[in-house]
């Protein structure tokens, strides 16, 4: 999104601010370069030899291996079994109404949003399904990532009111790094990020939606990405070439968008 924002203005008669490149004068290091970078790297990063290796032994040497392993075998593991997503659409609805049908639901937009992806994939079939979401957790001694895909599950039938409480119970879960895998079919992917509330130009035209498509992988069966922008919320989808696009995206908006019938209060969490 940062990218996105330094490409526009916020006139019309705006000139997007530049940026040095950081990478200026520098070439991409070759294969055989790398493992001197990485020794170089770690070597700079102590003072003593003493804390390089404390630096060095505090990641264990089995998640070293899995990791090598697992970028070893990638271009193998990433041959899809299943047509690779291919289809895409996008509904966009109004931000308020997804706040106020939240909030009716005792939830935030984003869990609105999951509790949405959710019952698109289920709704078919009734089956109990996962969805993967990023999250930002708690620091830990075994890890300094601290975003993570979050596994989300539930189905479609039911109240709805039900599903996002659960959602918002499993993303409260692992964000605190004490979520359990529960049985359930995978089937993608879906976030929410807000962007700008006011709207941005590009070479002078006025951006009246942005589009941002989800971090699918080739065996997901849907996968979403709401945008909050200008106070509209554009959800893109990519499914598998056999699905009925449109009646996902029907789902969707019906989840998202349904009347509210009756009045509560707004959580002080909006996003």
């Amino acid at each position: 999104m940062k990218f996105l924002a330094a490409l526009t203005a916020s006139k019309p008669d705006g000139v997007p601010k530049g940026a040095d490149d950081p990478f200026a004068g520098l070439r991409t290091a070759r294969g055989v370069e790398l493992p001197g970078l990485a020794l170089r790297a770690w070597w700079a990063a102590g003072d003593t030899v003493g804390a390089r290796v404390r630096a060095y032994v505090r990641k264990p040497v089995l998640r070293r291996a899995r990791r090598v392993a697992a970028r070893v075998t990638r271009r193998f593991r990433d041959q899809p079994a299943r047509p690779v997503t291919v289809h895409s659409g996008f509904p966009t609805v109004d931000g308020d109404a997804v706040q106020a049908r939240g909030a009716e639901l005792g939830g935030t937009m984003n869990d609105l949003e999951v509790a949405a992806a959710i019952t698109a994939a289920s709704a078919p079939t009734g089956d109990t399904v996962r969805v993967r979401v990023p999250v930002l957790r708690r620091a830990t001694e075994q890890s300094r990532n601290r975003v993570t895909d979050a596994e989300i599950v539930g189905s479609a039938p039911g109240d709805p009111a039900d599903l996002v409480e659960s959602v918002r119970a499993q993303l409260g879960g692992a964000k605190a790094s004490e979520a359990e895998r529960a049985a359930a079919r995978e089937v993608g992917y879906a976030t929410l990020v807000p962007w700008l509330s006011r709207a941005r130009y590009l070479a002078g035209a006025r951006l009246d939606e942005v589009i941002v498509l989800p971090a699918s992988l080739p065996h997901d069966e849907l996968s979403t990405f709401a945008l909050l922008y200008d106070g509209k919320l554009s959800v893109t989808v990519t499914a598998q070439a056999g699905t009925d696009t449109g009646a996902v995206l029907d789902l969707l908006e019906d989840a998202l968008t349904s009347p509210v019938h009756q009045s509560s209060s707004a959580s002080p969490e909006t996003l």
